[in-house]
């Protein structure tokens, strides 16, 4: 060899079967990881800082036993779900500038601890030890997560398998929980009737109703007799008569059930011009959020002062929604909705919420690619991630995705298809840096709804 050459390595890649000839890495910003690790903990500890340090984002209410508790409130589990999810970037940079396998959780734990402390003197922010635990346990999964990124593609004669098991488990076991929590279930307080109700979380509807019926039986003002969890069971039909106000901005309920725990059982109403059907679900057993069925621009096609008639019914699994003749049948969570079990928005319109549907079934499925070690590899897993979610949905209370679900599953692949320069430590470090929290961006959207209470 001259003096002055540069050496080369050939390597083989295992992604797609092809040799590549590298020159040494170019020195410079680009190839710097320190750079890109510290310019990306940067930007991360912003975005935290927007979620979790802004005063009067907590919807929790001070206490001692708030201080100790693990699963805080009616929405905890959901809570724990997205302390985890915020976290899993930071275990993802501190697994990949240290090999000591502790590291992310013990990072992870004292940057939660500082944040809670400093919540202490923040009006309407409570701190919570559960906080801390998740956010560390989330810090952990970062941790795995990169050990079977390089467990993946680094060069070895065996490639293990349980990167690829993990990627597929993780989110079909989500959607398999989801459709199960969509489930219906009941309470067995007494239950009470409510007529356009005034609540704190929710506006008045400024319509006027007629009259409401739970499968032809009037469904009073106050305590309602016979209990209406026995009605709820089977197929039923619920629907009112009224007056038609201006459209509410948020949620307002038009007729409603509620327990003496005041726990929500049944609400018809409205929101803008779609008509709104929640039930009380297995998911609030779980402490999970409480999304919503709508019938899109239901109520456009009537004037503000008309009578009309509303109306849900159920037929199987399947929901209806009635306004006046039109009856809408086939109305149902698919799989990209299940993300309105951690956080459910009722401010956006459905087009919003149709776009973070495709963006959801994109990240479960960029999981299931970070598996595939070469492209046969990722073809079987992505494959078996298809396969397992139509079992789910044959199985569940979940619809049939729409053509735009799969499509998200397509970009979501083709995403897990990226070849980065692997043969170079630095570079595809940082590209499988930016694709890991691409899986997670969304969790982080559904934060920044929930600390500032964000509306369109």
């Amino acid at each position: 060899m001259r003096l002055g050459q540069i050496p080369t390595t050939r390597m083989t890649s295992r992604f797609n079967g092809r040799c590549s000839v590298l020159s040494s890495p170019t020195p410079g910003l680009l190839h710097n990881r320190r750079f890109w690790g510290l310019l990306l903990g940067f930007f991360w500890l912003l975005l935290v800082a927007a979620i979790t340090l802004v005063p009067g984002g907590s919807r929790r209410f001070p206490g001692g036993l708030d201080l100790l508790c693990l699963v805080c409130g009616s929405r905890g589990g959901a809570d724990a779900v997205l302390n985890v999810v915020m976290f899993v970037p930071l275990g993802l940079l501190v697994a990949g500038a240290t090999r000591w396998s502790l590291a992310p959780v013990v990072v992870g734990a004292v940057l939660s601890t500082g944040i809670e402390l400093g919540q202490f003197f923040l009006p309407g922010r409570y701190p919570s030890l559960g906080d801390i635990l998740w956010n560390a346990a989330g810090s952990g999964v970062g941790g795995l997560l990169m050990l079977g990124l390089r467990a993946q593609f680094e060069p070895k004669s065996v490639v293990p398998r349980w990167p690829g098991l993990v990627a597929v488990g993780l989110p079909t076991l989500f959607l398999l929980l989801a459709g199960f929590a969509l489930g219906p279930r009941g309470t067995e307080a007494p239950h009470f009737g409510q007529w356009t109700p005034s609540l704190s979380s929710m506006v008045r509807y400024r319509g006027q109703l007629l009259e409401a019926r739970l499968n032809g039986s009037a469904i009073p003002v106050g305590l309602y007799l016979p209990h209406p969890r026995t009605e709820l069971t089977g197929d039923w039909m619920f629907e009112a008569r009224l007056t038609k106000g201006p459209p509410p901005r948020t949620v307002s309920p038009i007729v409603s059930i509620y327990d003496a725990a005041r726990e929500e059982i049944v609400l018809l109403g409205a929101h803008r011009e779609d008509l709104v059907w929640r039930e009380r679900l297995w998911a609030q057993s779980l402490r999970l959020d409480r999304p919503d069925l709508r019938l899109i621009d239901g109520l456009a096609g009537v004037a503000v002062g008309d009578t009309l008639t509303i109306g849900a019914r159920k037929a199987g699994w399947d929901r209806c929604l009635t306004v006046n003749t039109k009856e809408t049948c086939g109305i149902g969570f698919t799989a990209g909705r299940t993300w309105s079990l951690l956080m459910q928005l009722d401010g956006p319109p459905e087009r919003f919420r149709s776009f973070l549907d495709v963006a959801w079934m994109s990240t479960l499925f960029v999981l299931v690619g970070l598996g595939g070690g070469g492209a046969r590899s990722l073809a079987a897993l992505s494959g078996s991630g298809v396969v397992l979610t139509l079992i789910i949905v044959a199985v569940t209370r979940l619809m049939m995705p729409p053509w735009s679900e799969w499509l998200g599953v397509l970009i979501g692949v083709s995403i897990s298809l990226l070849d980065p320069a692997r043969e170079n430590d630095n570079l595809w470090f940082v590209f499988f840096f930016f694709r890991d929290s691409f899986c997670f961006l969304f969790g982080f959207l559904l934060f920044l709804f929930f600390a500032s209470d964000f509306s369109f």
